[in-house]
């Protein structure tokens, strides 16, 4: 009963701390992933555009002249524990690409200016029918380091498209990094 006891009071202390390290922030932050390898963890998206956008068994593809915007769970993202944002692109056509976040009731993030260019924070210029990772930081879009900024959509998308009627792209591997 003892060796019971002593094992329910470890397992208990270890619940405890793992519980405090999440509610905290003290503690290392996982990768969360809002889309990867098929699996959308978002509450839906605002895209737009002329095109369309397609959530398939393995990517995001996005045809025409369209911007991708996917929502986070439940409108309410926490990005306190994280650093950076990183999304894997698979051009068709030679284009370069923005981003923007922003807060619930389409709120800009304070400070934030411009969309973010992508071309520095991965290959430039992108290869294309080829996988192109880019991470930036989250202090690109203005939001401070370890600032808990809550957020409820992300937006990807495609400039200078040289015919966005046969354009395609796909995406992959979005998502919210510690370091």
């Amino acid at each position: 009963m003892k060796t019971l006891s002593v094992c329910f009071s470890l397992l208990l202390t270890v619940a405890v701390a793992a519980a405090c390290a999440q509610t905290t922030g003290k503690g290392p932050a996982r990768p969360f992933w809002l889309y990867k390898a098929g699996t959308f963890r978002g509450a839906g998206d605002y895209s737009y555009g002329s095109g369309k956008v397609a959530y398939g068994s393995a990517t995001v593809i996005v045809t025409g002249d369209h911007a991708w915007q996917p929502r986070m769970p439940y409108d309410d993202f926490n990005t306190g524990p994280y650093r950076y944002v990183t999304v894997s692109i698979k051009p068709t056509q030679k284009q370069t690409f923005i981003s923007g976040m922003e807060m619930i009731g389409d709120k800009p993030i304070p400070g934030a200016g411009a969309p973010v260019d992508l071309s520095g924070y991965g290959p430039n210029p992108m290869t294309l029918n080829e996988w192109n990772v880019f991470k930036v930081p989250l202090t690109a879009y203005g939001i401070k380091d370890g600032s808990g900024l809550h957020i409820y959509k992300i937006m990807f998308q495609g400039q200078n498209v040289p015919s966005p009627a046969t354009n395609k792209v796909e995406f992959d591997a979005i998502g919210f990094l510690p370091e």
